[in-house]
C-alpha cells in the first residue's frame, strides 16, 4: 500500500469514526512523534542491558498501572460475577468453603 492509499484509508476511517476520535487519534500521533524525537536525542541513562530492562519495566508498569487503575472496578466486577456464576453452576458446596475459627 503506497502513501496515497494509506492516507485515503486513514481519512475514510477517521470520517467513519467521527470528529472526536479523529482529534484524539491525531493528537496521539503528534505526541508520539514529538516524544520519540525527544527521547531519541537524550543520552542513555545506563549502558547495562539489565538495568535498561529494569528501567523499561518500571516505565511500562507505571503506564499499565494508570490504564488499569481506571479499569480496576470493572475487573473486580468481572471477578465477582464469575465467582457467582460458578456458585450458581456448582451449587453451594460446603467442601469448597473455608472454615473460619474465631
Amino acid at each position: 500500500m503506497g502513501r496515497p492509499a494509506e492516507r485515503a484509508v486513514l481519512l475514510h476511517r477517521l470520517a467513519q469514526a467521527g470528529r472526536r476520535i479523529a482529534l484524539y487519534s491525531s493528537f496521539a500521533v503528534v505526541m508520539l512523534s514529538f516524544w520519540s524525537e525527544i527521547f531519541a536525542r537524550m543520552s542513555p541513562i545506563t549502558k547495562d542491558p539489565f538495568l535498561g530492562t529494569i528501567f523499561g519495566g518500571v516505565i511500562i508498569g507505571i503506564g499499565v498501572g494508570i490504564v488499569i487503575r481506571s479499569a480496576m472496578y470493572s475487573l473486580v466486577a468481572y471477578f465477582v460475577c464469575s465467582r457467582m456464576i460458578d456458585t450458581v453452576y456448582d451449587g453451594l458446596d460446603s467442601t469448597k468453603g473455608v472454615p473460619l475459627y474465631f
